[in-house]
This record gives structure tokens, C-alpha cells and sequence, in this order.
């Protein structure tokens, strides 16, 4: 599991030296903890940043969160969010063009202007790039109910397209993947 640590002063600002009266919190890989795996000892405050939070607070999101939970029997995670999103995405794309997918480029044309209102909130597609973009939350980690949730304390703002990490992310081949990501 990737962490990574940040010294925070007792009312929560972020502080660049350690020093007397900080505590550390850990910040960890968004994915690292779901509120589908067992919570680990000490997983309780971490700090991850991801695209969805159970506790977002929108129409779209409780209607989700309420329906996967009746149809799986256990709380929904981001890749459930990310699955029931890709159909609303495929949805739309064929509402656009009544259900007429066979003309290539029309349907990918399609795809890449839908703008969805998801569980994760707004999604839009880069007409430039065809790179789907949703708002990313600073999530905390805690037990609330008997049950391990991540808890959105902020949206984040997003990185600037030209940021060279983002760049060697998109330019490189992906490979591994286990779930479906949105991509136009």
C-alpha cells in the first residue's frame, strides 16, 4: 500500500515541519481502503483522494448508494460508482443519437459529449482530449455506525492538463486494469 505522511497541527492545518503539539496523519492511495474490504488496524484517519465518497451529498449519489446496497446486500464502493456511471454515460450516448450506434463515428461523437450528473457529480469529456473529467474529494477514513466509510472533507481542484505527471499518465500505455474507466 502506498503512503505517504504530513505533519497537521492540533486544529487540522497542514504544517511543513514536525514539531511539538502536531500529530501525523497518513495519507494513503485512494484506492488502498474501500468500504467493501475489512477496515486494517489503524485505518481509522487516513487521508486518500478519490473521485467518490459514499457521503457525497447529492440526489444522484443517495439514489445510488440506497439502490446498489437493496440489489448487492453490502454498501457500494467507488468501482460500483464507476460501473453504474459507465451506464448512465452509455445511456445517454444512446439517447443521442436514438439508439443508432451502428454509425461509428456519430456514436463516438456521442460519447464524447455527454455530460452526466453521477453519483461522483458532474462529468464532463475534454473535446480535445476525449478524457472524461469528474471532481476528485479529500476523503478521511473512519467507522461511523459499525461500518468503515471514507468521509469527503473537501473537493479538491483539479490538475492543470499541462502538470507533467498527468501528461506521463495519458501518453503512456495502460495496462492491468480490472475495472472499466470512462474514457471517450
Amino acid at each position: 500500500m502506498l503512503v505517504s505522511t504530513l505533519w497537521v497541527a492540533d486544529d487540522g492545518a497542514q504544517t511543513d515541519a514536525a514539531g511539538a503539539g502536531r500529530r501525523l496523519a497518513a495519507s494513503v492511495s485512494g484506492l488502498a481502503l474501500s468500504e467493501a474490504l475489512r477496515p486494517v488496524a489503524g485505518s481509522r484517519g487516513l487521508h486518500s483522494a478519490l473521485s467518490w465518497a459514499c457521503d457525497l451529498d447529492s440526489s444522484e449519489n443517495r439514489r445510488f448508494v440506497g439502490a446498489y446496497r437493496r440489489s448487492a446486500g453490502r454498501p457500494a464502493d467507488a468501482l460500483a460508482a464507476l460501473g453504474y456511471e459507465t451506464g448512465g454515460w452509455i445511456g445517454a450516448a444512446l439517447a443521442a443519437v436514438g439508439g443508432q450506434h451502428a454509425q461509428t463515428g456519430v456514436w463516438l461523437q456521442a460519447l464524447g459529449s455527454v455530460r452526466l450528473d453521477s453519483p461522483r457529480g458532474l462529468v464532463t469529456v475534454d473535446a480535445r482530449s476525449g478524457q472524461a473529467s469528474a471532481p476528485l474529494y479529500l476523503r478521511v477514513s473512519e467507522l461511523r455506525g459499525g461500518a468503515h466509510v471514507h468521509r469527503a472533507v473537501a473537493e479538491l481542484p483539479a490538475p492543470p492538463p499541462s502538470h507533467r505527471a498527468l501528461q506521463a499518465l495519458l501518453e503512456t500505455p495502460r495496462s492491468g486494469w480490472s475495472q472499466p474507466y470512462l474514457h471517450a
